[in-house]
């Protein structure tokens, strides 16, 4: 399943796209800055709900953090 989100902010700063595929996560800006990490490497994820968006905070397994801001989660 690929799950794709619009106007993802990357550690705060510029808004882009975010991917989740079945073994990566991408992130890329319009002017093609582009963050791409490999399932396999993520020690830790996890995500914080703030109103109707959030965001989603990563570590990989040599301890290197990443943040995404301004997922919007849809609760049914």
């Amino acid at each position: 399943m690929v799950l794709t989100f619009q106007s993802i902010g990357l550690q705060g700063s510029s808004l882009g796209v975010i991917t989740f595929k079945d073994d990566i996560i991408e992130w890329k800006d319009r002017s093609n800055n582009q963050q791409t990490l490999n399932k396999a490497h993520i020690s830790s994820m996890k995500w914080a709900a703030y109103g109707t968006k959030g965001s989603v905070h990563i570590i990989d397994a040599d301890g290197k953090s990443i943040k995404f801001d301004g997922i919007i989660f849809i609760i049914i």
